[in-house]
């Protein structure tokens, strides 16, 4: 496992907790349950640390990324700056969960302020997290890029590839088909892109 393969594996962690925490808080406070209120809040906390371990891992990452041939750096600032908001905002989310966790220590209420709070800052982070893991795909997958545009070339359709459920096209290089007499002859038909 090399450090991108390691930071891949750890963002997605932030991505899906933070919602999922949300989920566990908003069903503990409709339930007006402190104990798993305070497990999220607990979460949270845990949450930002893995936070800033992705992040870590994804600075080792883009060292490796950027000896890559077609590597475009632009698209990778993009990332790293969305990144570093995103990072931001869960580290305020594990700090508020952390405060209000420390002053309702000795079987005290939870800080009215902090429920509020938390929830406006896991909205927040979410929202920061998907658009820091959509910049992120896009390093590797320029077909999500906005104004993607297919390179033109000859693409073979095929409407029923078992390989992939009947529903999928297979694009293939032009040197391949060239050389292909049998998919010359196959009932596949060709576009020009």
């Amino acid at each position: 496992m090399n450090w991108t393969h390691l930071h891949l594996a750890l963002n997605h962690l932030p991505v899906l907790g933070v919602p999922f925490i949300g989920l566990v808080l908003i069903i503990a406070i409709i339930r007006r349950d402190v104990v798993w209120q305070k497990l999220a809040f607990w979460g949270y906390v845990a949450l930002f640390w893995v936070t800033l371990a992705a992040k870590t891992t994804g600075d080792f990452a883009h060292e490796q990324v950027a000896k890559w041939p077609d590597f475009e750096q632009g698209v990778m600032k993009v990332h790293e700056e969305s990144a570093d908001q995103a990072v931001t905002s869960v580290f305020l989310l594990g700090l508020v969960s952390g405060v209000a966790l420390f002053l309702s220590r000795g079987g005290r209420q939870l800080p009215k302020w902090s429920i509020p709070s938390l929830l406006t800052l896991m909205l927040a982070s979410g929202v920061l997290l998907l658009r820091t893991a959509n910049h992120g795909g896009e390093i590797r997958h320029p077909e999500i890029r906005p104004g993607f545009q297919p390179p033109s070339s000859v693409i073979y359709h095929c409407p029923r590839n078992p390989l992939h459920h009947g529903v999928s096209s297979r694009a293939f290089p032009v040197e391949t088909l060239e050389r292909s007499e049998s998919l010359k002859r196959s009932p596949y038909r060709a576009e020009i892109g």
